[in-house]
């Protein structure tokens, strides 16, 4: 997923895409243990609050990873001299 969205020179395509799919991935391991037929909503009602916030720390993290690369300027072929 990095490498499509060239993560390397663009950071925050790639904090994006990287939060995107730990979004993807933790919610997909764990929605099938709780899932109920009335539904999306339903069923995330069911994961305890504190499994939710592991998983924005986890989310934010990714994203943030690719602001702070790009307001550093260290990605790419630009790394900071200074």
């Amino acid at each position: 997923t990095l490498k499509l969205v060239d993560a390397h020179n663009h950071p925050i395509r790639g904090g994006i895409a990287a939060a995107f799919v730990s979004a993807l991935s933790h919610y997909g391991i764990v929605l099938p243990f709780v899932w109920e037929n009335s539904g999306l909503i339903a069923s995330l009602m069911n994961i305890s609050l504190a499994v939710h916030l592991v998983f924005g720390i986890t989310i934010l993290s990714n994203l943030l990873i690719g602001v702070w690369s790009w307001l550093t300027g260290e990605y790419g072929d630009r790394v900071n001299s200074s």
